[in-house]
């Protein structure tokens, strides 16, 4: 599926390829994507740390707490 696409070029893509996912991400809604998202808060790049925060902050239902 695309979702499935995204999460892996989220996870083994170059930087280009994590950003796109992310700005795709966002509007999928779907809550398997948040526990994913949610790990690349303090990726070593900078751009990614801030897309991924944005895509949290612009998609992540109000009061989402992930589980254990």
């Amino acid at each position: 599926t695309v979702l499935e696409v995204l999460l892996m070029a989220l996870e083994e893509g170059s930087d280009e390829e994590k950003l796109a996912s992310l700005a795709y991400l966002v509007s999928d809604g779907e809550n398997k994507i948040y526990s994913e998202l949610i790990k690349h808060y303090g990726d070593p790049n900078p751009a990614i740390r801030q897309q991924s925060l944005l895509t949290a902050w612009y998609g992540l239902p109000p009061g989402y707490t992930p589980s254990a």
